[in-house]
């Protein structure tokens, strides 16, 4: 792994209250996201059986939108996904599982969609039929005031929640005429759609659940719509010699059991340089690998977490991760660090290789890592799969006074990591009440 790891933010933390009012906004959510797991410390999750999930599943050409009389559900332009792969990916996949779970027709808008070329596309999006000149049954769009600011503090006429309609099996969209569109993407209080929501479709509809099941659940079925659309660019030097790199590696350790695990390690504050979760993240690591051989592949949006997790793990596990060098490609937020877009895509290509996930609770890129790797081991086949693949959520809050405002309500170091959670089971993450995070299972 590259050894010329450094901290990406170059001005340190604000002493405590000199923060600006957009660092205490965002140390406020940090500590609801954070603290919003301790109501799953116990939670236990069964696991699909897989015998009975269709083997032939992986490998069936699933059809999108069939239905031309139904009404239509329209897939995101993908302005922006370069910048936040894993909500506006979500987005897309979560409009092409209401096409599959409730018939509905799958359209797109103008232009390809391969999320600023970050990723190949299939095809699959480019023969989808265009959006016709249809009546939208629900404005997902924050209206604007005169000064061009967001003003979502009113909810859209309708009001569109999935987390009501189909938690109380009365989807808008069922009994509707054939002439409107419902456009998903919604970014205020009326519906956080980046999260795993459309998996709420197989707890109201019969053929639905009948889907899930087939499919292995929820995080494999996800998984398969995201190879349906999308192909990793392993022709990109990031993405390429990470994988030599860990090819390499293998041949020279030669043959033998090896557990891969993922781990992706997102900071939510400006204010954590990347040692902050490292120790809980590394005991949920040994946890996972239980004495045995093991390879950690990282991401992080915090390039000192790389070093940091190396010294912790010591010789436990050897570290791979994609090169971030000294070219910078910053994301839109502070908290993202410095290696978003094509750094980012390398990562999601990385991690998927993974059977295991130490990941971020509520992190949309965490949740995609995981669909990947529940997708990618059914399509392995019964004989070479191994183990079933698990998540574990981890989180944490800094043990130190420049987190502000964190220290007034919160135990000084909390931290946690749930249970695993098998990822071949019923359950799904709702970011509709976001910060507060809900998991919903069954």
């Amino acid at each position: 792994m590259p050894r010329a790891h450094q901290h990406n933010l170059k001005a340190g933390c604000r002493i405590e209250g000199a923060a600006d009012k957009a660092d205490k906004a965002q140390d406020k959510v940090a500590r609801v996201v954070v603290l919003s797991m301790a109501r799953y410390a116990n939670l236990v999750v069964p696991s699909l059986p897989l015998g009975v999930i269709d083997q032939g599943f992986a490998s069936t050409r699933l059809q999108y939108g069939a239905n031309v009389s139904a009404s239509a559900i329209v897939i995101t332009e993908e302005a922006g996904c370069a910048f936040q792969i894993g909500n506006h990916v979500h987005e897309l996949m979560n409009a092409a599982l209401l096409s599959l779970t409730l018939g509905l027709r799958l359209v797109r808008g103008l232009g390809a969609y391969t999320c600023g070329g970050l990723f190949s596309s299939t095809g699959l999006f480019d023969a989808l039929p265009l959006l016709d000149a249809t009546r939208e049954l629900c404005p997902l769009k924050c209206p604007l005031q005169n000064a061009g600011a967001p003003m979502c503090a009113r909810a859209p006429s309708p009001w569109c929640s999935i987390d009501r309609d189909l938690g109380h099996g009365n989807f808008s969209l069922f009994g509707r005429p054939g002439a409107e569109a419902y456009h998903l993407r919604q970014m205020d209080i009326a519906g956080k759609f980046q999260s795993q929501e459309a998996a709420m479709s197989r707890r109201v509809s019969p053929a639905a659940a009948a889907l899930f099941a087939r499919a292995g659940g929820p995080h494999a079925l996800y998984g398969r719509i995201f190879a349906d659309f999308f192909r990793f660019r392993e022709d990109r030097p990031a993405l390429a010699r990470a994988l030599a790199a860990l090819k390499q590696r293998r041949a020279a350790e030669g043959h033998g059991q090896v557990v891969t695990i993922a781990a992706q390690i997102r900071h939510r504050t400006s204010c954590q340089h990347g040692h902050e979760k490292v120790e809980l993240f590394a005991r949920a690591i040994r946890e996972l690998a239980r004495g045995r051989r093991c390879e950690v592949l990282l991401a992080s949006d915090r390039r000192a977490t790389f070093a940091a997790l190396e010294r912790a793990l010591g010789n436990e596990c050897a570290l791979h991760s994609v090169e971030r060098n000294n070219a910078s490609q910053p994301g839109q937020f502070v908290e993202h660090g410095v290696d978003a877009l094509e750094t980012a895509a390398a990562d999601l290509g990385l991690l998927a290789r993974a059977d295991h996930l130490v990941g971020t609770w509520g992190s949309t890129f965490t949740l995609l890592i995981q669909s990947l790797i529940a997708n990618r081991f059914l399509r392995r086949g019964a004989v070479a799969r191994g183990e079933p693949p698990v998540v574990v959520y981890c989180d944490a809050l800094a043990a130190d006074k420049s987190m502000g405002e964190l220290q007034r309500d919160t135990p000084v170091g909390w931290s946690r990591c749930l249970r695993p959670l098998p990822l071949i089971a019923n359950w799904h993450i709702s970011l509709q009440r976001w910060p507060q995070i809900d998991l919903w299972v069954g």
